[in-house]
């Protein structure tokens, strides 16, 4: 079975709801494992917490973003949890095998 998607059309039916990000994103992930990794630290934490959802995810997308970029080639252990992090945490993929999905990760 292949399905086609007009992508115009879908953009077009967006477009409405572009301005009003802020007010539908109700996402607000538990960011305390941060510390642990060393990515955050608590007093970033308490700031971050006190954000709408929305700027806290757009403010972790930054943080996060540059993180990875700075672990990948020197410290792969803390990008591989850094990357479950994303995954099972940010992201909600909690059933996913560590091993698996860091091999997934790398490809």
């Amino acid at each position: 079975m292949t399905f086609e998607f007009d992508i115009e059309k879908i953009v077009k039916h967006l477009e409405r709801y572009k301005s009003h990000l802020s007010n539908f994103y109700k996402w607000n992930a538990n960011i305390v494992r941060l510390i642990d990794l060393k990515i955050l630290s608590g007093k970033q934490v308490e700031e971050l917490n006190k954000l709408t959802p929305y700027q806290k995810e757009i403010n972790l997308k930054q943080i996060i973003g540059q993180k990875l970029n700075e672990t990948l080639k020197n410290n792969t252990s803390l990008f591989d949890e850094l990357s479950l992090w994303i995954i099972k945490d940010w992201g909600g993929i909690k059933g996913a095998k560590d091993s698996v999905t860091i091999e997934l990760v790398l490809c």
